[in-house]
């Protein structure tokens, strides 16, 4: 009986000794997957930029220096491990980084649409602001 006690003991040790450490390293990759995003997302002010400087951007090519993407580019396929509110979150923000950047590709400047330009930056701030919340709110 003693010894299958043991060897009990030591199953359950050998199991908990794999278990602990994976998730602590789900844990701290998904930890680190928000901080980048979260880092990323807070590089980009387009609800501050002036149409303007977008323009001038867009037409020499270097739109992408204002709106960057590198990071959830990268880790697109890391992103399921998230919550599903920061995924939508974080996936609506980039969604319209992608629409605002073909926009500006598609359209001369003279062109621009202020009303929806405007209505834009506004719905741009929110995903922004709610996107940087979810992700706060799992830190």
């Amino acid at each position: 009986m003693g010894s299958l006690l043991t060897a009990s003991a030591s199953l359950f040790g050998a199991l908990v000794g794999a278990i602990v450490p994976q998730q602590i390293r789900v844990r701290n990759r998904r930890k680190n997957l928000r901080l980048a995003l979260r880092s990323e997302i807070n590089q980009i002010f387009l609800h501050e930029l002036h149409v303007d400087v977008l323009a001038e951007f867009t037409e020499a090519g270097n739109l992408s220096q204002l709106l960057p993407t590198a990071v959830y580019h990268a880790n697109a396929g890391q992103i399921g491990q998230l919550s599903s509110d920061e995924i939508e979150a974080i996936v609506t923000v980039y969604s319209k980084i992608d629409s605002i950047t073909l926009y500006f590709e598609r359209t001369s400047h003279e062109e621009l649409s202020w009303e929806y330009l405007d209505k834009f930056s506004a719905d741009f701030e929110e995903a922004h602001s709610k996107a940087i919340a979810e992700i706060d709110k799992r830190l």
